[in-house]
């Protein structure tokens, strides 16, 4: 398996261990998209993103910087305009578990050293206008090093 998709599942094994104010199971996938159905009571897809770059750093060591995302979906039942407390809560869990990636040393992989969490969107208009659904991303950047042999 790649580097980044085992980067990937580490960080779903580390989530799923990790207890949050909400009991849903993260889940890598290289689709994300579902149907409105699959999306009651809320998600959390993990998906490997980016190989930002590989480097040299010395003679004999090599280095990745690679980006997963996660994104934190949930069917809205209240009309958002009316209701602001159950995005609230969708709010507060995306806070969750950015800080929780944000001190992350994956217990699969120790040489993974996260080095930055960005929420953007912290939600998005445009799924929570037109489908009522939730949708936080948050993008984790890693570095991992290894010797050249």
């Amino acid at each position: 398996m790649s580097l980044i998709t085992d980067i990937a599942d580490a960080i779903v094994a580390d989530l799923n261990l990790q207890t949050f104010s909400k009991a849903l199971v993260a889940v890598r996938l290289y689709d994300p998209e579902v149907g409105l159905e699959e999306l009651v009571g809320g998600r959390v897809v993990v998906v490997p993103k980016d190989k930002v770059r590989t480097a040299t750093v010395t003679r004999s060591l090599d280095q990745r910087d690679s980006s997963i995302d996660v994104a934190v979906q949930a069917k809205i039942v209240a009309r958002p305009g009316e209701d602001t407390a159950e995005i609230d809560g969708w709010m507060d869990y995306t806070d969750e578990i950015e800080d929780f990636l944000v001190r992350l040393k994956p217990s699969q992989m120790p040489d993974v050293l996260v080095t930055g969490v960005q929420n953007s969107p912290v939600f998005s208009w445009d799924h929570l206008h037109k489908l009522r659904v939730f949708t936080s991303l948050l993008t984790v950047t890693v570095a991992v090093a290894w010797r050249r042999e």
